[in-house]
């Protein structure tokens, strides 16, 4: 095996061509901006080859330089998460996942006795990011999203489609059978401050008619606007596996009888740096099983 050259330097150079100012690099690094500029010199020499111009301005990157960099900028941080990994003692069961809160409070906590019983050793870390959009954290194992993510570094799994209802309490709708979509001129429509075009798009795909003017009421997320539902104080749209269970136990009633629309699909992704540990495999298993043939029904 050939020599490889000294890691200070590596992380020097690494630096430096991150901030193309020896200060910034030198701040960085807790050493004076000579000490970054000899690091870098004993690279060039070890490697034989010129990584970066000096400029009146700092630093510019030379052609191998530049090719060198990115490498080196995902070796780093590789070592950082393992390093952070091995730090704080993460156990081969440990899994860390992230899920949007609603989801998290109306399917996967309900349901996660059934895991803790088939899988007792895994210890789960759960916490609750809202949308497609937000970045993997570095230690994230699994993460739950609604819509295409396209995270580096991680298997995307499709889950489920998920059918977009209309519900509201059972006292709204008097011991009726449920209503027809021409009836939502008589209710207060409950939105979620993050989907504002959701019930036109409800409406575009169940034929219902809702009134430019219709009473609102507005919520920052599903959670809140499902509970105003609960409360009787309006109609909420949400998908089947978030309110599967209060339907089963009569907290919440289907509004509009076979009203739904697809809205979109879920997503499991899955670390593969970490896909193949004990607990990650165990419990990205144990949800595509959950999900394998489709989102809970309410009955």
């Amino acid at each position: 095996m050939s020599r490889l050259p000294s890691l200070r330097a590596l992380r020097a150079f690494q630096v430096a061509g991150t901030h193309l100012n020896l200060a910034d690099a030198a701040d960085e690094l807790c050493i004076t901006a000579s000490g970054v500029s000899h690091q870098i010199r004993l690279l060039e020499e070890d490697l034989d080859t010129k990584l970066f111009d000096r400029t009146g301005r700092g630093l510019e990157l030379t052609e191998r330089g530049a090719e060198l960099l990115p490498l080196l900028t995902d070796v780093f941080d590789e070592l950082s998460s393992i390093i952070s990994g091995f730090k704080s003692n993460r156990k081969a069961g440990a899994v860390n996942i992230s899920m949007p809160a609603t989801f998290a409070s109306r399917w996967f906590i309900p349901n996660l006795v059934k895991f803790e019983t088939l899988f007792p050793e895994v210890d789960i870390h759960l916490s609750c990011q809202e949308g497609s959009a937000t970045r993997a954290a570095k230690e994230l194992d699994c993460a739950i999203r609604f819509g295409h993510t396209d995270w580096a570094g991680y298997r995307e799994l499709m889950l489920f489609s998920e059918k977009l209802i209309a519900v509201c309490s059972p006292r709204l709708m008097r011991g009726s059978s449920p209503l027809s979509p021409s009836d939502i001129a008589n209710f207060r429509l409950l939105n979620v401050e993050s989907q504002p075009a959701e019930w036109e798009m409800w409406a575009r795909g169940t034929g219902a008619q809702v009134p430019t003017k219709a009473r609102t009421l507005t919520f920052e997320s599903r959670e809140l606007a499902l509970q105003g539902a609960v409360e009787g104080l309006g109609v909420a749209l949400a998908g089947l596996a978030d309110v599967a269970e209060d339907v089963r136990q009569g907290r919440l009633a289907l509004a509009f009888d076979g009203a739904q629309v697809i809205s979109g699909t879920y997503f499991l992704l899955v670390s593969e740096q970490r896909a193949s540990s004990p607990g990650v495999a165990a419990l990205s298993e144990w949800i595509q099983k959950e999900f394998s043939d489709a989102a809970p029904q309410p009955t």
